[in-house]
């Protein structure tokens, strides 16, 4: 018993191809639409109020730590990934013809831009997402002050606590 050949994707009409491509874009619509209605009424509503700079940092600061977070976290998984591909075994013992890897190994090897490329900036993106939701204690952090009252244990001041520490704690976990 041999190893089953690999299965080829099949050929996408152009009605069939423009279909997803609308569905595509509609998902995205239907996802990101609100948001960013909400992101407008919000400039709107503080710039009624007079305080549209206050929405302007916020908005700055989260897209500066997303693609700060992305670039950063993206340019690591991908050293990991090219550490781990120069220094995988050339040769590769065979098992048998009934291999269970050797269908994924073809795969991966056959895409390795996409997978060298694609799964980095995947995992950037998706950590930017998440670590764009933290500005509240960037900004506490850039601006934050002291209290002029030490804490009695250590002798730190309790702006420390107040300011500090949560940047701190985020930047570690």
């Amino acid at each position: 018993m041999g190893m089953r050949p690999a299965a080829k994707m099949p050929k996408l009409t152009r009605r069939s191809r423009f279909m997803i491509g609308a569905a595509l874009v509609a998902v995205l619509l239907l996802l990101l639409g609100p948001r960013f209605i909400d992101t407008y009424v919000d400039w709107l509503w503080f710039g009624e109020l007079g305080y549209r700079s206050v929405f302007t940092t916020q908005i700055v600061t989260r897209l500066i730590i997303f693609f700060v977070v992305a670039i950063l976290l993206g340019a690591l998984v991908f050293a990991a990934l090219a550490l781990a591909y120069r220094t995988r075994p050339v040769f590769v013992p065979t098992v048998g013809p009934n291999d269970p890897i050797a269908r994924y190994r073809t795969a991966v090897m056959t895409r390795l831009r996409l997978v060298g490329i694609g799964v980095p900036a995947f995992i950037g993106v998706l950590a930017g997402f998440v670590a764009q939701s933290y500005w509240q204690q960037v900004q506490l952090y850039l601006h934050g002050g002291s209290f002029g009252v030490a804490d009695p244990q250590f002798g730190i001041d309790l702006g420390f606590y107040a300011f500090d520490l949560p940047f701190y704690r985020l930047v570690l976990s």
